[in-house]
């Protein structure tokens, strides 16, 4: 299911075309907001792409925002040379933080952006290259030109998050958009989101 990032996205507004503006913009270090940042919410799967994930809790955590320098790059290398160019990229990135499932092994985030959202609230979108085995990479499944696994968060002006994921993501520059196709027909939902204390 494709959908542009200068549309909502399961209720979350996330999104700037391309050209004309970042993702999001550098952020302020502001005191309700210092790095890290953890969170936690539980996985609700509808789709048909299934996870380990399925329906039990999944927590993250930021522990760098991307620079514009480094959103350039990446998806500089996808209008100029194609998602190949723009995986190869993002793997090459410093980490921004990680993720793991309940009872799950953890992985790298490779970009973590924000932007003010609407009356006050924030805007978070993550992504990273997400695992694939043997069989997947060497095979000609579909799947394979579905690398990415994208996180779109939302608060509003009282602090309450809702959000949304998918797990296997193609990511595309269409008449100038930057447009996400799930693999799946609807995306996993992120249920009673929660923002976890860090010591």
């Amino acid at each position: 299911m494709k959908r542009s990032l200068t549309a909502a996205c399961a209720a979350l507004a996330v999104a700037l075309a391309w050209p004309g503006g970042l993702l999001g913009q550098a952020p302020e270090q502001k005191a309700e907001n210092q790095l890290p940042e953890r969170f936690r919410a539980f996985v609700a799967n509808l789709g048909e792409v299934r996870t380990t994930a399925d329906n039990r809790m999944m927590e993250w955590q930021i522990t760098r925002w991307t620079t514009d320098e480094e959103e350039q790059r990446l998806f500089g290398a996808l209008k100029e040379k194609g998602p190949r160019a723009m995986l190869q990229v993002m793997q090459d990135l410093e980490k921004t933080g990680w993720i793991r499932s309940q009872g799950g092994m953890s992985y790298d985030l490779r970009f973590a952006r924000q932007a003010p959202g609407k009356d006050g609230g924030r805007q978070v979108t993550l992504m990273t290259d997400r695992p694939m085995g043997f069989w997947e990479l060497s095979g000609t499944t579909v799947s394979r030109d579905y690398p990415y696994t994208v996180i779109q968060l939302a608060s509003s002006k009282d602090g309450k998050w809702e959000g949304s994921m998918t797990i296997a993501t193609k990511i595309e520059i269409q008449a100038g958009i930057l447009v996400f196709e799930d693999l799946s027909s609807r995306p996993i939902q992120l249920l009673s989101v929660t923002k976890e204390k860090t010591k």
